[in-house]
């Protein structure tokens, strides 16, 4: 019961965000690429509260995991940690903390869903992907960001 009302603040979290940010701005180049527009709005640090929310809400998930998983689900919540305090992904000293947390956030959260039997999600994800390249490869990061975590999301209710 738990897992799935956390799991859907989850989802709710990052739709809000999401739709928030399409009403204002529409397609962007990526989720990240939101802290620019905000900034110069003075709203930046709506960015770093939304991967807070993303980080904690993943970590929160690890005592419902299996304990072959819960590292996975741990160091995902973290990347999303790591991609709110390294905002500006643009300048050399916070561009690899950003990337690697990104990468880590999609990457462990699939492992972690694997390792519980639900390794056939990270294909449908690189199916969707490959789906959604073909079609229109404009602000295509956003889109396979989006794609992402609507499977990790799936992924989480079947659980």
């Amino acid at each position: 019961m738990e897992i799935t009302i956390i799991t859907s603040a989850l989802g709710v979290w990052f739709m809000l965000y999401v739709t928030y940010l399409y009403v204002n701005f529409g397609w962007l180049h990526s989720i990240s690429a939101s802290y620019y527009i905000l900034q110069k709005q003075k709203k930046g640090r709506l960015f770093s509260l939304f991967c807070l929310g993303l980080g904690v809400g993943i970590i929160s998930l690890i005592s419902f995991m299996p304990d072959n998983t819960q590292g996975f689900f741990f160091f995902s919540g973290a990347g999303a940690l790591f991609v709110g305090a390294a905002v500006e992904y643009k300048k050399k000293l916070t561009e690899v903390v950003h990337y690697v947390g990104a990468g880590v956030l999609i990457l462990f959260a699939f492992i972690g869903l694997a390792l519980q039997g639900l390794g056939v999600l990270t294909l449908a994800f690189l199916l969707t992907s490959l789906v959604a390249f073909a079609i229109e490869k404009k602000n295509i990061i956003m889109k396979i960001e989006l794609l992402a975590f609507l499977w990790i999301i799936i992924g989480l209710y079947i659980l």
